[in-house]
């Protein structure tokens, strides 16, 4: 049942696993924000790099790179916040 209000969304985060632990803990959703936060997302960005530099070996480079970072800095995070008990 919905309460007054409430929406969705909020209504998706506070849905819970069999166990009744939650589907999303806050180690989960640090690690989202900080890989949302450093992974390449913006297309146009590379197209202006592709442009500017007139090869795809950049472009791809840059992608690369920051999904990479992005992944491993969220891993990071959510260890870190699952040792901490978040």
């Amino acid at each position: 049942a919905r309460k007054p209000g409430e929406t969705e969304l909020g209504k998706a985060l506070r849905q819970a696993q069999n166990n009744g632990r939650p589907l999303f803990t806050i180690a989960t959703a640090l690690s989202l924000m900080v890989f949302f936060a450093l992974c390449c997302q913006c297309a146009s960005t590379l197209a202006v790099i592709r442009r500017e530099t007139g090869t795809w070996r950049w472009p791809a480079f840059t992608f690369t790179y920051m999904t990479v970072l992005a992944y491993l800095a969220a891993l990071l995070v959510y260890q870190a916040g699952t040792a901490l008990g978040l």
